[in-house]
This record gives C-alpha cells, sequence and structure tokens, in this order.
C-alpha cells in the first residue's frame, strides 16, 4: 500500500546507536530505567509482516542492522524496548490525562524484561548500502513491513540520519516511517510525534529567506518538536500539535498559507485520552482561549474575548506579508491584536467565560505577549458561585518587547471562590504610546494544586 507523504529532516542532533543517545532532563528530571513502567503489549502479530486483518492499529518497532556494524540485537534490544517505554511514559506525563501509545509486539511470552523486549522489538536486515530515508523505507516495504495498521518506529544500528514520515493521520502502511539512529526518548518521540501528524515548533515574529528563497521561521525550544535533545514535553503549550483535553479540537500544523490542521491526541496510534492523572497540562481554557485558531486573520472581536476600557478593540493579527504585522503570531498561524487607543486610562483584553476554580488551590496564568514598545500587566478577578466579584489578583507591570515573550502570574482563590476571570491589562500613563498595540498568544490556566503539585507547568 503506497501513502502519500511528506518526510522531514528531524531538528535533534543524531548520533550513532552505539552511543544509544543521551535522555532529555526538561522541564522535569526522568525516572530511572528501573522505576520506570513497562508500556505493555496492546496487539500481538506473531509475523510481524503480516498481522491479522483485524488488527488494531499499532507501532510495529524494528531493529535495523546492516554488514557494516553487524547484529548487536541480543546486546541492545533491551535498551530499544525500554526507549519505547518512555516514549509512551512522555506522552503520558505530557498533561493531566491518561493516553499512551498502541504497541505490537510478536508474542504474548513477556514475563521477564527480556522477553517482552524481544516481543517487542523486531531485528530485520538492511540489505542496501544507501542509509538515506527513502532507501530504507523502501527496502522495509518491499520486505512486506506495509501494513495498514502498522506505523514503523526502525532503530538502526547503523548510521542514518533520523527521518519521519510527516503525515500518516488515519492510516499507516508503506511511508509512515519514523527512521531514527538516536537512540533516546527525546528523539525517538520527536520521529513519532511526526507519524502523529505533528509539525515542528516554530514562532514566526523573526523570519528570513534561506538560499534557495524559502522563507524560514525562528524556532522555539521547550518542546519536543523543536530542541528534542533537552526537552521531552509533547507541546506543553498545547499550541498546535496536541490537546488531549479538547478532542475536537484542530490546530494548523504548519505556517501560512498551509490549511493542514491536526490534533495529534485523536490518532489512532494513540488510547483515548482518558482524565485525569498526573501531568503539567491541567489547563482549565479552550482551545479557541488559548490560541485563537477559530476565526479568520483580520476577524473583529473573535470568540471567547472581550474588552474594558473606552478606546480598545481586539482583532485577529491580519494578514500580510511576512515582513508585516502577521508574522507576528506565536504558532505561525493566529494570535489576537489588542489596539488601545488613546492609553490615557486602564484597557484590557479579557477571557469572557470565567473557568470554575476550587477555593484554597493555586492558580498560574501564561500568556505570550509582544508589542514594539508599552507596558502590560496580568490579572485574577475571582467570584462567588452567583458571579459576585469577591477580590481581584494584580499582577506587577512588565515591558513588552518586539519579540514573543511567555510571562505567567500565580494566585490563590479566595475563600467562596467558583469562577475566575482572567485578563491582560494595560495600565494607564507611564511609558505607555499613545496607541498601543500589543499581539497575545497562547494562553493557559492551570490548577498548580491538582494532582500533584510538583508538575506545575513550569514558565518556559
Amino acid at each position: 500500500m503506497l501513502v502519500s507523504v511528506v518526510v522531514v529532516m528531524s531538528s535533534a542532533q543524531p548520533v550513532h546507536a552505539a552511543n544509544l543517545g543521551s535522555e532529555p532532563t526538561l522541564p522535569y528530571a526522568q525516572p530511572t530505567n528501573a522505576s520506570l513502567p513497562r508500556a505493555g503489549c496492546d496487539t500481538t502479530a506473531t509475523d510481524p509482516k503480516s498481522p491479522p486483518a483485524s488488527s488494531p492499529a499499532a507501532v510495529q518497532v524494528i531493529y535495523a542492522w546492516n554488514d557494516s556494524t553487524g547484529n548487536q540485537y541480543a546486546t541492545n534490544v533491551e535498551h530499544a524496548a525500554r526507549v519505547m517505554d518512555r516514549v509512551d511514559w512522555l506522552l503520558d506525563q505530557a498533561s493531566n490525562y491518561d493516553q499512551h501509545v498502541k504497541l505490537s509486539c510478536r508474542s504474548t511470552t513477556t514475563s521477564t524484561y527480556n522477553q517482552y523486549a524481544q516481543a517487542l522489538v523486531t531485528p530485520e536486515k538492511i540489505d542496501t548500502t544507501n542509509t538515506d530515508y527513502w532507501s530504507i523505507a523502501n527496502e522495509l516495504s518491499a520486505k512486506g513491513y506495509d501494513d495498514s495498521n502498522r506505523w514503523y518506529v526502525v532503530l538502526t544500528e547503523f548510521p542514518a540520519p533520523s527521518n519521519s514520515a510527516y503525515w500518516c493521520p488515519t492510516s499507516g502502511g508503506s511511508g509512515c516511517v519514523s527512521i531514527v539512529e538516536a537512540w533516546d526518548s527525546g528523539v525517538v518521540g520527536h520521529e513519532v510525534s511526526h507519524l502523529l501528524g505533528a509539525g515542528h515548533a516554530y514562532m514566526s515574529e523573526h523570519v528570513w529567506q534561506d538560499s534557495n528563497g524559502n522563507w524560514q521561521a525562528e524556532q522555539y525550544c521547550p518542546d519536543i518538536m523543536m530542541c528534542a535533545g533537552d526537552w521531552w514535553a509533547f507541546d506543553m503549550g498545547y499550541r498546535q500539535n496536541y490537546d488531549p483535553s479538547e478532542t475536537s479540537a484542530r490546530f494548523y500544523v504548519d505556517n501560512y498559507p498551509s490549511t493542514t490542521m491536526n490534533n495529534a491526541a485523536v490518532h489512532p496510534l494513540l488510547t483515548p485520552p482518558v482524565c485525569c492523572d498526573v501531568g503539567a497540562n491541567n489547563d482549565l481554557l479552550t482551545a479557541q482561549e488559548r490560541t485563537i485558531e477559530a476565526q479568520a486573520p483580520g476577524t473583529s472581536n473573535p470568540t471567547g474575548f472581550s474588552t474594558s476600557g473606552s478606546g480598545a478593540a481586539i482583532s485577529v493579527t491580519p494578514q500580510g506579508s511576512y515582513a508585516g504585522v502577521s508574522a507576528r503570531y506565536f504558532d505561525n498561524r493566529r494570535s489576537l491584536q489588542f489596539v488601545s487607543s488613546p492609553q490615557s486610562a486602564e484597557k484590557s483584553v479579557i477571557v469572557s467565560r470565567r473557568p470554575a476554580v476550587t477555593a484554597g488551590h493555586t492558580y498560574k496564568f501564561f500568556v505570550r505577549l509582544r508589542a514594539d514598545s508599552g507596558t502590560a500587566a496580568l490579572r485574577m478577578r475571582w467570584y462567588n458561585s452567583a458571579g459576585t466579584l469577591l477580590s481581584t489578583s494584580p499582577g506587577s507591570s512588565f515591558g513588552l518587547t518586539s519579540n514573543w515573550w511567555e510571562w505567567s502570574y500565580e494566585a490563590v482563590a479566595p475563600p467562596n471562590a467558583a469562577s475566575v476571570q482572567i485578563s491582560v491589562v494595560a495600565p494607564a500613563g507611564g511609558s505607555q504610546p499613545a496607541t498601543l498595540t500589543m499581539h497575545v498568544d497562547t494562553l493557559q490556566l492551570t490548577d498548580c494544586s491538582a494532582n500533584l503539585n510538583s508538575l506545575c507547568r513550569p514558565t518556559t
């Protein structure tokens, strides 16, 4: 079965498999191998090249070797299994939703870890002397690894630049392959995310044309989809790739003019997300409130937001050239433009809906902002069940910059609080310009008291 896919070069720096990779440590320390739970087998196919027709969607892990390095399967199979187990752990830890990668095994004999590893990881010799993506992928397809219910993760014993299929959202088969020579969960997780339809993580404030005339955007690092060598978090800001809290949401994967939309959380390779367990992204906002996805650029008064103060106006940032204001999207696609004129009195942009809160819990409000000049502050207002304002938690003012910065503010819900209103405030006077134009994106409101407090989403 031939599948039309786009192949992209991984941003991670690959190392030869003999070095077995180096695990990322941000944003939280990973567990030691001894304490890492076994992901387990979701389905069994005695012959990995020919799974039963009724077999559910699953990842088939392949250990690939050739004559240049020889077959080191017996030595390295447990480490290969550990990497896949850890990728599953990373995904589950990325949110407070219980969700896992579906894995295919060759056998139900998995009492010991070595038995499990050999059942999970199947060895295959690669005969071609070319180690580019398509040479390896085509050979595997010719050998029978082309089932539409399988997505293939190939860990190479030999040097082969880590590449992956970019877009296999509903069915696998020939071409739905990740080839990885850096055996660690950051790089393998990065490539598996590509199989789930995730693109690279960029912010497009600063863009330039490369020698081929293609537009390039600035990288955003606290995400497995860019700096996989350091960060293992799956889309920690819920920007454009992965949102298990709202499975109906879809996000633009690539920058304009691409129209591809995706939410990796609903991929058939993953178990359905079930709330709630542990994780940093116990976010209380909707996809529209976080990333302003629903309306086209230039739309006035986008859904989910309002303003306070005379002379304040909001819209989806207008579309224009890369050199113009439309390039100032944090996630390459959408941001909210707040214009205040004249800036002689306080004005603000508000998330209209008031999310429910629990009195005594600590809440952390995140937002990314940019403006050519001016100041801003974050604010939380607490309401009781009757909708009466109880108190206000005002954050300190800070200076805005011409590039995206993430800001956060943390406060405790007072007694009798039932809901909260969050807003970005433009204070009056001071260093404010006569007309303040501010861009707002990737909002989050995280309950830092729910589940494990130590996993409250960090400021990046």
